[in-house]
């Protein structure tokens, strides 16, 4: 396995990570792909540990799938990213995110590195806390949802492997069919087999379609899968 060691510099409450970049930067990796944490300092873990890539700019900040006691100025040995991720940002994008209501939601974490300089505007719909969003993030209500569907060209969710059907469910009740194929749904997967794709736990159906989260996801991209 392809790896690389960093030092941590930063641990916030929400088990987002910062490391020093060191052999990055990873110009062809995206947000929601997985890494795996192998070891910290000298003692390797029993079993890898799971994280989520956020950011891969001048600091690599990553957030953890479960919550482990690390801190700054400890050292780390984790893979490079792998699966897919979200589509990439460009400039100029329109984002609608639905988020629900995790303490350590991944899409609050990734608006954070969001850099105005790319004029990307983000409206949020949620049923959860009352984060400390940005001033910049657009609080929608229900009612605004349907015509922000239509003035995103994103559209961004998130969902455990145990909730996953519901959320998916949730896009085809309630997201008109020309907009669906914006959707993007960043999943956390059972690693069972550490994300090689042998254990099948976690494995789904989507429109008939059978596939392994490990392996294609974390992100799940719906126009994939409505165009086959």
């Amino acid at each position: 396995m392809n790896t690389i060691k960093s030092v941590i510099l930063q641990v916030n409450a929400h088990q987002v990570i910062k490391l020093q970049s060191g052999a990055f930067p990873l110009p062809d990796f995206h947000p929601g792909q997985r890494i795996s944490l192998l070891q910290v300092d000298e003692q390797p873990f029993f079993f890898p540990k799971f994280a989520h890539l956020l950011n891969n700019g001048k600091y690599l900040e990553i957030l953890l799938q479960e919550p482990l006691n690390l801190k700054p100025g400890q050292s780390l040995i984790l893979s490079r990213p792998a699966g897919v991720g979200f589509s990439d940002l460009g400039t100029s994008v329109r984002i609608l995110m639905i988020i629900g209501d995790s303490d350590h939601s991944f899409l609050f974490n990734l608006i954070q590195q969001i850099p105005l300089s790319k004029n990307i505007e983000v409206s949020v719909l949620t049923t959860g806390p009352n984060y400390n969003y940005p001033e910049w993030v657009e609080m929608i209500t229900t009612s605004q949802f349907i015509d922000t569907c239509t003035w995103a060209n994103r559209v961004y969710l998130e969902a455990s492997q145990s909730n996953l059907e519901e959320v998916i469910d949730y896009v085809f009740k309630n997201i008109d069919r020309k907009d669906q194929k914006k959707v993007e749904i960043f999943t956390q997967p059972n690693y069972a087999c550490a994300g090689i794709g042998e254990c099948g736990l976690c494995a789904i159906n989507i429109l008939n379609q059978k596939i392994l989260l490990c392996q294609q996801g974390p992100v799940l991209k719906l126009a994939e899968f409505l165009r086959k």
